[in-house]
């Protein structure tokens, strides 16, 4: 009942979405509380799509819904901003609200029924206030705090993994997600001035980001055209952190794998199973 009631119209979409866009800005003491908030994000996206995530009748009003959900052309332009400007702390993100879409203009009660905005525009939306979670300064005093912020960190990359892995994104979406990875990487990735810290929460994310991180460009490559611009952003993003093992690491991994793949579809080659190998196995067994 409750749920049938806050997502019946347009003001109470917008009212749960600024709801839970807050809640990814909330410090990191009450980071408890933004681990509530990803479950309800992987039941919607994944699995049971509510009312507002069903596609809307014509296209004008998919845009029109899309600008109600909160997404808007200039929470896109400022989440892919040099990325000198982000830095991790309580406060970032503060500028994307959804309440900027409510002051848009009076709807009519029919309109304000029609709460079907499509799923491109949710998917962005929670691109967007996820984001914030990987940002917040991190509390090493205290290790419980640090380890239920990675934990959420990991649940929101395990969401983006599904979604690039199972769902169907337009480019609007892909370009997002991938500007996005690539500004949380710059940010959580930088190592501190002092190299005597460690920085464990970095630490902690570095296997599952970066990875993330590549299978997202290679996902996206396949699917829609990814800018030139993006490239060398993703090209600069990579090469400032090579001192980072887990990304050689990931890096060997994709390589592999991508020659594996080539090997197959275009030779026919099982890398797993050369014919230089077998001849080499028949001459240790003649002699």
């Amino acid at each position: 009942m409750v749920q049938r009631i806050l997502l019946s119209t347009r003001g109470y979409v917008t009212f749960v979405n600024e709801v839970f866009h807050q809640a990814f800005l909330l410090p990191s003491c009450d980071i408890a509380v933004t681990r509530k908030v990803v479950p309800v994000y992987r039941k919607w996206i994944l699995q049971d799509k509510p009312v507002f995530m069903e596609e809307p009748d014509k296209k004008e009003a998919a845009l029109e819904d899309a600008e109600k959900l909160g997404f808007s052309e200039t929470d896109s332009k400022e989440t892919s901003t040099d990325g000198s400007r982000h830095k991790r702390s309580s406060s970032w993100g503060r500028t994307y609200s959804f309440t900027s879409a409510v002051s848009r203009g009076c709807v009519t009660e029919e309109e304000n029924k029609n709460v079907k905005a499509g799923a491109q525009a949710m998917l962005q939306v929670f691109l967007t206030n996820a984001a914030n979670v990987f940002l917040l300064e991190p509390c090493p005093e205290v290790p419980m705090l640090l380890r239920e912020q990675a934990d959420a960190c990991k649940a929101v990359l395990i969401i983006c993994r599904r979604m690039i892995m199972e769902l169907t994104m337009n480019k609007k979406t892909w370009e997002q997600m991938l500007q996005i990875l690539l500004r949380i990487t710059e940010a959580v990735m930088q190592k501190p001035k002092d190299k005597q810290i460690k920085d464990l929460f970095a630490q902690s994310l570095a296997g599952l980001l970066f990875r993330t991180l590549m299978v997202a460009w290679i996902r996206a490559n396949l699917c829609v055209y990814i800018s030139r611009e993006l490239w060398d952003d993703f090209l600069g993003v990579l090469s400032s952190l090579t001192e980072w093992e887990e990304l050689i690491n990931e890096w060997a991994n994709i390589m592999d794998s991508l020659t594996a793949v080539l090997a197959r579809t275009v030779y026919g080659v099982e890398m797993t199973n050369l014919p230089l190998d077998k001849l080499s196995e028949q001459k240790e067994k003649k002699q």
